[in-house]
């Protein structure tokens, strides 16, 4: 009888035990594991926070103007570059390759690059192209693709660099040979035909020499592009190589590395400064310069920045 009643005591003390484990123990353990990260600080896991989605990124991107887009690939919209898949473009290897070759032609009949790259049985390039992605650093939400693509001649004899943005408008070309481009030396005063407006629009040209009312606009080449009844206007004005404006262009081209790899940053022989008004983004300027050789041409176009 007695043992009966002992063994009854411990499964009651057993059960209150249990009760008041699964009452206060639950606090007790939370309180603890509060008080073990009090007064710390942590790093948040990045996947925590991996900013806007890739649909987020593609919708809002969609509301770039080209401006915009070179301003984002070039680093003065402050971006990181990274390869990306050509799945995740908007134009194809082969689409940006047939885009380019149109648009190098047509700079080759503007006397802004030494050579056309139309293929035929003497004169047959392979090509390659690499996709990129710049994405703005701030908000990470805006993006601006585009393309290095290289052409090599059949014999080897030249190669041929682009960086191309989707709109088709060429910020950076290179063309080497073991021969000789000639007596080739560049027409800046055509630039404006290096942005995407020459594949798809009609243009007017200009010249105003020797004004003279003070008041008038600056000597030169000016330009008139109308596209789907939006209005844009382009002047060139030279540089001189030893001038203020001359360094600040140089120091620009020196960064150029943000989005160009492998590349070497060169000594320009020629400069103009680009202006661009009309269209929805007001006015803006850009840098144009080229270093010309026997064998071997560079030319660059990059947005200035805004001060």
């Amino acid at each position: 009888m007695i043992k009966r009643q002992f063994k009854y005591y411990i499964l009651i003390f057993i059960t209150l035990l249990i009760a008041g484990c699964a009452v206060f123990l639950p606090d007790f353990l939370i309180h603890k594991e509060m008080d073990s990260h009090y007064d710390k600080v942590s790093d948040v896991p990045s996947d925590y926070y991996s900013g806007p989605s890739e649909s987020i990124i593609k919708n809002a991107s969609t509301l770039l103007t080209s401006e915009q887009c070179l301003q984002l690939i070039s680093g003065v919209w402050d971006s990181e570059v990274r390869p990306v898949s050509p799945e995740d473009c908007n134009i194809t290897d082969f689409g940006i390759k047939t885009l380019t070759v149109t648009h190098v032609n047509g700079l080759y009949t503007k006397g802004l690059y030494p050579c056309s790259l139309s293929s035929n049985s003497d004169n047959w390039y392979a090509w390659e192209a690499k996709p990129y992605r710049a994405l703005d650093k701030t908000f990470r939400t805006y993006a601006a693709y585009f393309w290095d693509i290289t052409f090599t001649k059949y014999d080897n004899s030249e190669t041929h660099r682009f960086i191309v943005s989707e709109n088709g408008d060429i910020l950076y070309a290179e063309a080497t040979t073991k021969e000789s481009f000639g007596s080739f030396s560049p027409k800046l005063s055509n630039s404006s035909y290096l942005l995407d407006n020459f594949i798809s629009t009609s243009y007017t040209t200009s010249y105003i020499i020797d004004a003279d009312d003070d008041s008038a606009e600056t000597t030169g080449l000016f330009t008139t592009v109308t596209s789907d009844n939006t209005y844009k206007r382009y002047s060139t004005e030279e540089v001189s190589t030893t001038s203020t404006s001359a360094k600040k262009i140089e120091e620009q081209i020196n960064s150029a590395s943000s989005f160009i790899n492998d590349y070497e940053a060169f000594t320009p022989d020629s400069m103009v400064t680009l202006s661009q008004t009309g269209g929805s983004v007001g006015r803006i300027k850009y840098s144009v310069a080229s270093k010309t050789e026997k064998d071997s041409y560079k030319l660059i176009l990059l947005p200035e920045l805004q001060q």
